[in-house]
């Protein structure tokens, strides 16, 4: 059997406006430092002085502090991420809660 070639490096970033530090937050930063240290591109977006922002910093991940206005669907906070993402030319976003999942999509909408 052939060894396998190896996975072209991905950009992904992870996407969670929650400022808990609860076992969803620290997951996700556990997984993009993962992916990190497969040699992915991996990016976390958290607000300013979050548990994802505090640890990703320790881990010395990427970290884009950024705080929606609105919980739901918010036009500011999508268009930053748009110049983020493309920035950092990612591929793949990983959200991590369901009510960011709206402002995630108005970028993928822009994105086109």
């Amino acid at each position: 059997m052939s060894p396998r070639a190896p996975l072209p490096s991905l950009s992904i970033s992870f996407v969670c406006f929650s400022s808990s530090r609860g076992g969803l937050e620290l997951m996700l930063v556990r997984l993009a430092h993962s992916l990190w240290e497969l040699g992915h591109s991996a990016f976390l977006v958290s607000p300013p002085g979050s548990a994802i922002e505090q640890e990703s910093h320790r881990l010395g991940i990427l970290h884009y502090a950024l705080s929606p206005k609105f919980k739901y669907l918010d036009p500011r906070a999508a268009g930053y991420l748009r110049r983020y993402f493309i920035k950092h030319s990612t591929q793949v976003v990983v959200v991590g809660t369901s009510k960011d999942i709206s402002t995630v999509v108005l970028v993928k909408k822009h994105l086109k």
